[in-house]
Parts: structure tokens; sequence; C-alpha cells
């Protein structure tokens, strides 16, 4: 039917055409047009009118009821229904159980793993932490060591001064001791000459 509507559309639509731009057989082609057009609306009356299924079959709400409720069962009760009815050897089943309690036993190991991965990390960032406490350490070290020198340096000075200044000292005695010598003989030359005037008058 979708055929046929397309068909008989298309028809109408070129009949028009002609007959808007005045083509010759205009006339005909909107009549051949139309009647196909005509046919395909009698062809469509007898066509069965398309049922839509009851949707509220399936869900009640839809017609105003109350909604199922599904009853699921556990996967567990699934599973051993399944054994049960499949009627399988002992010797499968206990390879089963087996299975699964290795199953189990190497899924807390890979949680002792992760554990242990957990670990690790804490382990390497306190290690990576006493390593910047290292480096600040060192560099501490190195700034009380530039110290010590810079003092050194400074005391050094200071006692090279302590022996300029000692020398210094040394120069001014023996200076002191020339002075005293030389006033001594001022004196003994003055009362001399004192002595002398004196004898004279």
């Amino acid at each position: 039917m979708n055929f046929v509507y397309g068909f008989g559309a298309a028809i109408v639509i070129v009949g028009a055409l002609f007959k808007i731009l005045h083509w010759p057989g205009a006339n005909a082609m909107l009549t051949i047009g139309l009647l196909t057009e005509a046919a395909i609306f009698v062809i469509s009356a007898f066509e069965p009118v398309h049922m839509d299924p009851d949707w509220s079959l399936v869900y009640p709400e839809l017609a105003g009821g109350e909604p199922t409720v599904r009853k699921e069962k556990s996967s567990s009760g699934n599973l051993l229904e399944a054994l049960s009815s499949a009627k399988l050897p002992s010797e499968a089943l206990e390879n089963f159980g087996s299975g699964l309690t290795a199953l189990s036993n190497n899924v807390k190991e890979m949680s002792n793993l992760a554990n242990a991965a957990l670990a690790t990390n804490e382990y390497a960032e306190s290690a990576s932490k006493a390593a910047r406490n290292m480096g600040d350490i060192a560099n501490s070290s190195q700034m009380v060591a530039d110290s010590l020198g810079s003092f050194t340096v400074g005391l050094n000075g200071v006692l090279n001064n302590l022996a300029a200044t000692e020398t210094a000292t040394g120069d001014f005695k023996d200076q002191l001791s020339h002075l005293n010598q030389n006033l001594g003989n001022l004196n003994s030359i003055y009362g001399n000459m004192l002595s002398a005037m004196g004898g004279n008058r």
C-alpha cells in the first residue's frame, strides 16, 4: 500500500505540473493523476484496520489496575535448582565446590595484595618525605657551615688585629722608654746649667 500511495501521489503531482505550466497534454495528465488518486482511495477503503496490541495485558497500570510485582528468584536458588536438575555425579559436584573454594581464596589473596600495594604506597610516601627532610637538614647544615666559615674569617681578622696592636704597643713602650731617657738627659743638662749659672752668680 505504501508503494501504491507513493506512485499515485507522483502521478497527481506530475499532472498538476503540466496544468500549471500549460504544457501540451496537461488536461490528460491531470485527469490521469486524479483518476489514479481516486482509485487509490477506493483501494485503501478495503485495507484492514491496524489494531494495536492490548498493552494493558502486559502493563495493568495502563488500564487503571495495580502494577504487578514480579517475584525474582535468587541466583543461588536458580543455581542450586539447575545443579540438582542436572543430576551430575558427586565427583563433579566436589570439583565444582573445590573450584569455588579456590576462587574465594584467590579473591582473599587479591585483597591482601591490594593492602600490600597500599602499604607500599604509604612507605614510598614516607620515604619521599624523609628524603625531603634530609634535604632540608643538608641545606641547614650548609648554612651553618657557611656561617661558621664567616665567623672563622672574622676571628682570624680579630687575632691579626690583636697581633698588630701588640706590636704597636711594644713600639709605643720603646718610644716611652726613649722619651724617659731623653727627659732624664734634659733634666741632668738643665741641672748642670742651673748649677753653672748659680756658680757664676
